[in-house]
């Protein structure tokens, strides 16, 4: 009875802060569209209007925010590779030695979440979101981190 209880309870938490969250991101992603088409129309129209040039230049050779770092590229692989590794084992280890609903459950739950921080972190690189979102990347990959750890205690100390 008190799993149950404490199920509905996660489930309704979970479900209320993930609609928030995606409510968030669109209302973000709609205000950044509108503000970027109206950039590069007035990019557009500012280029078109110089002496001597006819030609639109295209962006694309550009970074998109601008320089990366080798160093800030090297720290993006090891915190990938980290999360990756933890989330494997973690799912892993929810099937070992004797899997229970509750543990199949957690993993779900984890998986989940990276969905949505996968699909965050896709939308950052398109440019569809703002450089300040980088920082959201890192707490959730962080808070994806706790919860595996959390899991594996879980799973193994019964």
């Amino acid at each position: 009875m008190n799993h149950i209880l404490a199920k509905n309870i996660y489930l309704y938490i979970f479900n209320s802060v993930s609609n928030e969250l995606i409510e968030q991101c669109e209302r973000t992603y709609h205000a950044s569209q509108e503000k970027r088409t109206s950039t590069i129309t007035t990019k557009m129209d500012l280029r078109m209007s110089r002496p001597g040039e006819g030609e639109y230049e295209p962006l694309a050779d550009r970074p998109l925010f601008g320089e990366a770092r080798p160093r800030d590229r090297m720290m993006n692989i090891m915190i990938i590779f980290v999360t990756t590794l933890l989330v494997l084992i973690t799912s892993i280890s929810a099937f070992i030695p004797w899997p229970s609903f509750l543990d199949i459950f957690f993993v779900f739950c984890i998986i989940i979440i990276c969905i949505s921080h996968l699909t965050l972190i896709v939308w950052y690189r398109q440019g569809d979101l703002d450089p300040k979102f980088k920082k959201l990347i890192y707490f959730n990959t962080f808070c994806i981190i706790m919860l595996c750890i959390c899991a594996n205690i879980f799973f193994h100390v019964k």
